[in-house]
């Protein structure tokens, strides 16, 4: 992935907001299972179908540079893993995709992180950070990332400001405030006029 350095910003920075807490607690249950898309705790289930996600969507974008991308992205979101085991999962990914194809890949990853809405959420902003980084036409892999808002069971809107957001953050802007915060400052603005 060419703009890799951007996309290990992105991902510093959900560490810094404990977003990455979760990948980095299945980093130690993932360097030691016994088979690495069966790890023993959900948490850790639900990291590798989010890694899975990232998967699909750089070999969607280019079957070629997918293995040595998601290497760089795996770095980015899990420095600690094991080489080894880094290679484990990349084989794995790679014999699901091969043998399922990406329909029925992307099917079980809704599925793994159907029961925890916030996780799928961030695996989407994941993915999207990926995609808006990866494309060299602009909307190519928008069907991808539909279908992938689809499984994990995100309305338009809601996927559509995922979008909104982390097009933001890579362009280094600092997110709208929204809900509480908005009404906040508006409120503050309309003192401030009188």
């Amino acid at each position: 992935m060419e703009q890799i350095s951007k996309f290990e910003r992105f991902a510093a920075e959900a560490r810094e907001g404990r977003e990455l807490a979760a990948f980095a607690r299945a980093t130690r249950t993932l360097n030691d299972a016994e088979d690495i898309l069966e790890p023993r705790t959900a948490e850790a289930e639900r990291v590798v179908a989010a890694l899975e996600a990232m998967f699909l969507v750089l070999h969607a974008h280019s079957e070629d540079e997918a293995v040595p991308s998601f290497r760089q992205v795996l770095h980015a979101v899990m420095n600690e893993l094991e080489d080894d085991r880094a290679d484990d999962l990349i084989d794995a990914l790679t014999d699901c995709l091969d043998e399922e194809g990406l329909e029925i890949r992307m099917k079980g990853v809704g599925e793994a992180l159907a029961d925890s809405r916030p996780f799928a959420e961030q695996a989407y902003k994941l993915c999207l950070a990926i995609a808006v980084l990866s494309e060299t036409e602009p909307g190519e892999l928008e069907e991808l990332m539909a279908d992938l808002a689809q499984e994990l069971d995100l309305d338009e809107g809601r996927a559509e400001a995922l979008r909104s957001g982390v097009e933001q953050s890579l362009r280094g802007e600092a997110p709208k405030p929204k809900g509480k915060e908005a009404k906040a400052r508006q409120a503050k603005r309309e003192d401030d006029e009188d």
